[in-house]
């Protein structure tokens, strides 16, 4: 009896005291559904950041999260998820937003997957995808942050603009093997230039509230080159605001402009359309 009770005390001595949650669930459920909004690593985007907890209407809880998840936030735009997520998945996504979990978040986001001795999370990268019969896939460029919309031009050159980084590349595959060697920072300390578009030579961009320009952009794109504004008095808004744009064959680009909100009434303001320029 007293030699049970000390391999007892031994075995609860030597195991950890907590075991690290299996947030994998978690953490597609949260790609899927929050992150365009709050970032990939809740670091914010259109939405306010989740990763201090300061974004809470409330004490950081799991009850109070989900709570503000499943009922929303209306006067920010925030809809109610507990419509299109059941309540397991709600829990998933309230213990995943602990600020206790923040270790387990990184892990997971880093492709270290749950803790040792927890189910092994999917494998991360291309091997997981199912594509359609006669479809390959390959890593173009990498190291290419926050990549959003992207312009090809007719010698290959592919450009792409970027979210929360700031910044537009050139992808630049010399060789025609289908990878690129070389990212190219084209500019840098930009809003938001999330879509970009050629047209005529030229490399437009669209930042959160203006269009900008850069001439004979397959000449001088790896000399940070300067760029003109020519439109400057788009909302300023972020939520919705990232523009994109579109060459037409009129030779107009095309802009949409979205709501800042989820649901609300802005039909006789500048939301909510699509604007064209030469």
């Amino acid at each position: 009896m007293y030699k049970n009770i000390l391999a007892l005390a031994a075995a609860l001595l030597s195991a950890p005291a907590f075991a690290a949650p299996d947030l994998s669930a978690a953490h597609k459920l949260y790609q899927a559904n929050c992150a365009q909004c709050h970032g990939k690593d809740l670091e914010g985007a259109a939405g306010p950041s989740l990763a201090d907890a300061t974004w809470l209407h409330g004490q950081p809880t799991k009850a109070n999260l989900v709570r503000v998840i499943g009922k929303g936030v209306a006067d920010k735009g925030m809809p109610a998820w507990d419509q299109q997520l059941n309540s397991t998945q709600l829990s998933q996504l309230a213990e995943y937003l602990l600020p206790a979990n923040a270790a387990a978040r990184k892990s997971i986001a880093a492709g270290g997957g749950p803790a040792a001795g927890a189910p092994a999370a999917p494998a991360k990268g291309l091997p997981a995808l199912k594509l359609p019969k006669g479809f390959q896939i390959a890593v173009y460029a990498d190291k290419v942050e926050g990549a959003r919309e992207l312009a090809v031009t007719d010698s290959g050159l592919v450009f792409v603009g970027s979210t929360k980084a700031g910044k537009v590349y050139a992808l630049v595959d010399a060789n025609k093997d289908g990878v690129a060697e070389k990212v190219v920072t084209v500019a840098e300390g930009l809003n938001n230039p999330n879509g970009v578009a050629l047209l005529n030579g030229a490399l437009y961009v669209g930042e959160i509230s203006r269009i900008i320009k850069f001439d004979d952009i397959e000449k001088t794109y790896a000399s940070k080159p300067a760029y003109k504004v020519i439109k400057n008095d788009l909302p300023t808004e972020t939520w919705h605001g990232a523009k994109y744009i579109k060459a037409g064959p009129d030779g107009k680009l095309y802009v949409p402009i979205g709501a800042p909100c989820n649901v609300c009434d802005k039909e006789n303001e500048a939301y909510s359309k699509m604007a064209h320029g030469p």
